[in-house]
């Protein structure tokens, strides 16, 4: 085993230091953390104007928003842009229905692919340099057959910083 020889010490230590520096700069919250809680009240306060009454759960794969209103059962989730999840969003929508996915104001049985992976490694970016972003989230919605969740204005954007106007 080889030891550090005295001039090697100090480019150890100011590689440690470095890394020590990086570590704690990136240790901030960034926006497009998936499941944040930004994304839950949205969602909540958008089901409760639809007239559904809502909580949230901790399932193992993460959190869950479960509404009722009336006949119709649904459950919320936000999904990864990178889509890594669907087969398990698949298995858990199979005892309550229909799976669907909600990216701006779409609504379709696949999700986006393109589109949200663009803007996750744009808003990742500039939450390094600082810069707060909304971000537009993409929703794995299962429901029951009762539900028209077409009625449900899904919000279009999370953590829309607050210079900029709210959308019409």
């Amino acid at each position: 085993m080889r030891f550090l020889t005295r001039a090697e010490y100090p480019l150890v230590a100011l590689v440690l230091f470095s890394l020590a520096g990086k570590a704690a700069l990136n240790r901030q919250d960034e926006d497009h953390t998936i499941l944040e809680p930004p994304f839950v009240l949205a969602v909540q306060r958008e089901l409760s104007q639809a007239g559904f009454t809502s909580n949230v759960e901790q399932w193992p794969t993460g959190v869950a928003i479960q509404a009722q209103g009336g006949a119709c059962r649904i459950w919320v989730r936000e999904s990864t842009p990178h889509g890594t999840m669907r087969n398990v969003y698949d298995e858990l929508a199979k005892p309550l229905g229909k799976l669907r996915f909600v990216y701006r104001e779409a609504i379709s049985e696949d999700p986006p692919k393109l589109d949200p992976m663009l803007r996750f490694f744009f808003n990742r970016e500039m939450a390094r340099l600082g810069v707060k972003v909304s971000r537009s989230p993409i929703y794995a919605v299962a429901s029951s057959s009762a539900c028209d969740i077409h009625s449900i204005q899904w919000p279009v954007t999370i953590g829309r910083p607050p210079d900029l106007p709210p959308r019409a």
